[in-house]
C-alpha cells in the first residue's frame, strides 16, 4: 500500500468512528425507557455535539494547524472517547445536564477535532481529485452511521444504554488513536510561509462566504432532522400500516447511513467531472422532490427510499463544501475558511432538529415539517446560482485588473 492510499484508510477509518454521532436515534428509545426522558430532551444531546463539533472546528483551526494532523485527531481520541464514557455514567446517574455536558460538550470537542484534518490532508494528497479526496475522507463519516447502527442495536440487546455508550467509547477512542499515527501532510513547498500567510486573510467580510455558508446551512438542517428523526418516522409508518411490506427499523436507518456515507463519495466524484455548482444544484432539485414526494405519501417504501436518497444529498453536502471552498477561496485559505464554515452545520443543528421535534409533539404530523424542508431546498438552489455568479463576477473583475486594455 503506497503512502497516501495508507494516510486514506487513516482519514476514513477516524471517519467512521466519528460517523457514529448520526446513529443517535437508535439508542432513544432505549434511552427513554431508561430514564424517562423526552424525545426533545434526547434530541438536544445529538444537537449539542453537533454545535460543539462546528464551533470546534472553526475556534480551533490555528490550534489544529499547528498541532498537526497527528496530534489533534489524537485528542479528538481522548475526547470523543471520554465524552462517550462520561455519558454513560450521566445515564446511569439519570441526569439529564450531565448527558448535555459529556456527550454534547466533550464528545463534540472530540469530533470537530477530529472532523477537519483528515479532510485537508487528503485535500492535499489528491490535489488534482479534490471532489474524491473529499468525498472518500467524508464519506466515512456517513458509513459511520451504518456500523453505529448494528454495533448499538446488538450491544442493547445484551447491555444497558449506560454499559452501552462506555464499551462504544473504549472502542471508538482506541481505534481513532491508532488510525492518528498513520496521518501526516505531505512534504511542504517552498513557499509554505507565503501560503500560510494568504491562509490567514478573514473571509467574514466577503459575501461569498456568507452565501457558501448559508447553502451549507440550508443542506445540512435539511437532512439532520430527518436522521435525528428517522427512527421515529418510520415506526409511525409502520404503526399506521402504510404498505403491506414492514421492513426492520434499525436496517432503514443503517441503510440510510450507507447511503448517507456512499453519497458523499459518490457526488464529490461526479463533481470533479460536471463541475461543484452544477452537482449542488441537482442536489438541491432532487431534494426538493424527495420532499414534495413525502408529504404526499402514504407508503412505507416511499418514505424509506425517500429518506435514503436524501441522506445521499445531504451527505454529498459535506464532500461539496470543503472542495467548493478550495475552488472558491483557493487552496491556501481553504482550511481556515472551511472551519468558520462548519459553523453552519452547528446552527443548524441546533436549529433544526429540536425545532422539527417540538413541532412533531404539538402538531402530531411531520407535513410542517416537510414543506418546510421542500421549500428550504428550493432557496437552496437559488442561493447555489447566485454563489457561482457571484464567482464568475469576481473572476471578471480580477482578469479586467490583471488587463486593464
Amino acid at each position: 500500500m503506497t503512502s497516501r492510499w495508507r494516510i486514506a484508510a487513516a482519514a476514513v477509518m477516524t471517519h467512521v468512528c466519528l460517523g457514529s454521532v448520526y446513529a443517535w436515534s437508535i439508542f432513544v428509545p432505549s434511552l427513554q425507557a431508561q430514564t424517562g426522558w423526552s424525545k426533545p430532551q434526547l434530541t438536544w444531546a445529538f444537537s449539542l455535539a453537533i454545535a460543539f463539533l462546528g464551533l470546534t472546528a472553526a475556534l480551533a483551526a490555528p490550534l489544529m494547524k499547528r498541532l498537526g494532523p497527528r496530534c489533534s485527531v489524537g485528542l479528538s481520541a481522548a475526547f470523543f472517547g471520554t465524552g462517550l464514557l462520561g455519558a454513560g455514567l450521566a445515564i446511569h446517574l439519570h441526569v439529564l445536564w450531565l448527558l448535555y455536558v459529556c456527550y454534547g460538550g466533550v464528545g463534540g470537542i472530540g469530533l470537530g477535532l477530529g472532523y477537519v484534518p483528515p479532510v485537508t490532508t487528503l485535500m492535499q494528497w489528491f490535489a488534482n481529485r479534490k471532489g474524491f479526496a473529499t468525498g472518500l475522507a467524508v464519506g466515512g463519516f456517513g458509513l459511520g452511521a451504518l456500523l453505529a447502527s448494528f454495533l448499538g442495536e446488538g450491544l442493547l440487546r445484551r447491555f444497558s444504554c449506560a454499559s452501552t455508550f462506555p464499551l462504544m467509547g473504549f472502542a471508538y477512542g482506541l481505534t481513532i488513536l491508532i488510525a492518528s499515527r498513520n496521518l501526516s501532510f505531505p512534504q511542504l513547498r517552498e513557499d509554505a510561509k507565503a501560503l500560510d500567510a494568504a491562509g490567514s486573510k478573514t473571509c467574514l467580510a466577503e459575501s461569498r462566504f456568507w452565501l457558501l455558508w448559508a447553502v451549507f446551512f440550508l443542506n445540512i438542517a435539511t437532512g439532520i432532522l430527518l436522521i435525528a428523526l428517522a427512527r421515529p418516522m418510520i415506526e409511525e409508518a409502520m404503526a399506521k400500516g402504510a404498505g403491506a411490506i414492514s421492513i426492520p427499523t434499525v436496517t432503514a436507518v443503517a441503510v440510510m447511513g450507507l447511503f448517507n456515507g456512499f453519497g458523499r463519495l459518490g457526488w464529490s466524484s461526479l463533481s470533479d467531472r460536471l463541475g461543484r455548482f452544477t452537482t449542488w444544484m441537482a442536489m438541491f432539485v432532487l431534494q426538493g422532490a424527495l420532499f414534495f414526494l413525502l408529504k404526499n405519501t402514504g407508503s412505507l417504501w416511499v418514505l424509506v427510499a425517500g429518506l435514503w436518497l436524501i441522506a445521499s444529498g445531504y451527505g454529498g453536502g459535506f464532500a461539496l463544501c470543503p472542495a467548493l471552498v478550495a475552488d472558491v477561496f483557493g487552496p491556501a485559505r481553504a482550511p481556515r475558511v472551511y472551519g468558520m464554515a462548519l459553523t453552519a452545520w452547528s446552527a443548524a443543528a441546533l436549529i433544526s432538529p429540536p425545532l422539527a421535534a417540538k413541532i412533531h409533539e404539538t402538531t402530531g404530523s411531520y407535513d410542517i415539517i416537510l414543506r418546510g424542508c421542500f421549500f428550504a431546498s428550493l432557496l437552496g438552489l437559488v442561493l447555489v446560482i447566485a454563489l457561482q455568479q457571484s464567482l464568475r463576477s469576481s473572476m471578471r473583475d480580477q482578469e479586467l485588473e490583471t488587463d486593464p486594455a
